[in-house]
């Protein structure tokens, strides 16, 4: 990116000025070294060979965790060039400079003469520099040493407790909903800890979903207490100064998570997976897909699937060793088109259910109230009405395992859009307070989108601090009548689909 290749040739320049201020490179003789009349290949290449070796070790260790070797990442947080890096950069070059040794081949000088007593002179004073001058190092920067501890390296139970006590201490959850979490089919959360998923594979999280003032508290925690410490060094180098690793809800539990002074709740919700549209092969919507199975009898239900997602969402049935029999939109989309019918097509025996008042089409029409049952009749879903974002948007609670599926009535933080689709503020309000809010306050919220990076949140969370919903009436409707949101991009093909099931 332009950002990585401006910070490259700013630090680059500042070690040249080093080099040249040290007397070991002068600007005159650069300059020939460019001219073509005198160009010499053979240092081109050793310095390119060097180059692309240095960065291909870097683009590794990135990808296998080291905050260190990552200076720049993919998210929208804003990002400072480093003044220790420069500084660092220019001081490197006026030592070398001043020195006018290249430590380069030197080292492979030993393999020629591994007995020379020069070369050995030079590493070993070398290594009394770096050990003289650690502890001043330490000294001036406690913070950065700290955070050069192992990874997993998890906070004093003396350390959590006296973040908590500190003002706006937010305890975050980095862990998706998969079965890998689940222990024996239960997840266990901190009661009023907030969801900010770390990505195994970018090894990044979304800093959206942390509060804006970087220096108040952080205490992560995870199952085991790894993620927890990658994370830690991660939002570290984005200069989050309050950074704790309470470890994991598996490990932890008795001590680290005791004394974040919350309740550790337990959610028995079996085989529950939850699946991300985004960016391509996917669909770009940003929607939550839930596979809700049961052990007994293997069967599942697939809520709000996407039609880009549908080999994905069938390959992760398959691998559950599950049949899916309902496939249940929680109301007609006008963000992406269902995957609903292109399953139909490819599974015998799948039902499609949607509410009555969506106008879409389905096997089955639910109404107000009605119960969804599955599994031979031993599972429940009940269909709660809740009207606003569109006429037809239904949520469905579960009450064996805590959770309700919101779709778009109430998101993390959030709530639908209400200027089409014959949407009704006032309606959103009544519904949402009226058929979640009333539910226990221990319930999960499982949305149908988020943009943030989070899995999940909670009826009490979403009373408490949805900044929409959480306000009076007037106030919430004053908002949504002043959103200036643009006119939803896929919604001319979207919704005609969906109106047939996506089909």
């Amino acid at each position: 990116t332009l950002k990585e290749a401006y910070a490259a040739l700013w630090t680059g320049t500042c070690f040249a000025v080093g080099l040249a201020i040290g007397g070991m490179t002068r600007p005159s003789a650069v300059v020939g070294a460019l001219s073509p009349a005198r160009f010499d290949g053979t240092l081109w290449v050793l310095f390119m060979t060097a180059l692309a070796l240095t960065f291909s070790l870097y683009r590794l260790a990135g990808r296998l965790g080291v905050a260190e070797a990552s200076a720049f990442s993919d998210t929208a947080a804003p990002q400072a060039v480093d003044l220790r890096l420069i500084v660092g950069a220019a001081l490197f070059g006026t030592g070398w400079g001043l020195i006018g040794v290249c430590p380069g081949p030197h080292l492979v000088g030993l393999g020629a003469a591994p007995f020379a007593p020069g070369l050995w002179l030079l590493l070993l004073n070398v290594a009394l520099g770096m050990r003289l001058a650690a502890p001043a190092w330490a000294a001036l920067c406690p913070s950065r040493l700290a955070s050069r501890a192992r990874p997993d390296a998890v906070s004093t139970v003396d350390e959590v407790r006296s973040a908590v006590a500190r003002p706006g201490a937010t305890t975050v959850d980095l862990r998706p909903l998969v079965p890998s979490e689940m222990r024996e089919g239960g997840f266990t959360r901190a009661a009023h800890a907030i969801s900010a998923v770390w990505d195994t594979e970018s090894h990044t999280m979304s800093l959206a979903a942390l509060p804006a003032d970087r220096s108040s508290p952080l205490i992560l925690y995870c199952r085991t207490g790894r993620r927890a410490g990658l994370a830690k060094a991660f939002l570290e180098a984005h200069s989050y100064s309050h950074v704790l690793n309470a470890g994991g809800v598996d490990t932890h539990a008795p001590t680290t998570l005791a004394a974040l002074g919350q309740p550790l709740h337990r959610h028995e919700l079996g085989v529950l997976v939850q699946l991300f549209d985004g960016l391509a092969p996917g669909g770009g919507s940003s929607t939550y897909t839930y596979i809700l199975g049961d052990t007994a009898s293997k069967e599942c239900i697939i809520i709000d699937p996407v039609l880009e997602q549908v080999d994905r969402d069938l390959k992760a049935i398959d691998a559950l060793g599950l049949t899916p029999t309902l496939a249940v939109n929680t109301h007609c989309h006008a963000d992406h088109i269902t995957g609903t019918g292109a399953m139909k097509r490819r599974l015998a025996g799948l039902s499609s259910l949607i509410s009555k008042a969506s106008g879409a089409k389905a096997d089955r029409h639910l109404k107000p109230g009605e119960a969804v049952r599955w599994a031979g009749g031993r599972r429940t879903l009940a269909a709660l009405a809740t009207p606003g974002h569109t006429p037809g948007c239904m949520s469905f609670f579960d009450d064996s395992i805590g959770c309700v599926f919101t779709g778009d009535a109430l998101l993390i933080g959030s709530c639908g859009r209400t200027d089409f689709q014959q949407g009704n503020p006032e309606v959103l309000y009544d519904s949402v307070h009226a058929k979640l809010f009333s539910l226990p306050e221990t319930t999960l919220v499982l949305p149908a989108h988020d943009y943030k990076g989070r899995a999940y949140s909670t009826i009490a969370a979403e009373k408490s601090s949805n900044p929409r919903l959480s306000k009076s009436k007037a106030e919430f409707l004053e908002i949504m009548r002043n959103l200036e949101l643009p006119y939803p991009k896929k919604i001319d093909t979207a919704l005609p689909a969906n109106l047939v099931c996506g089909l």
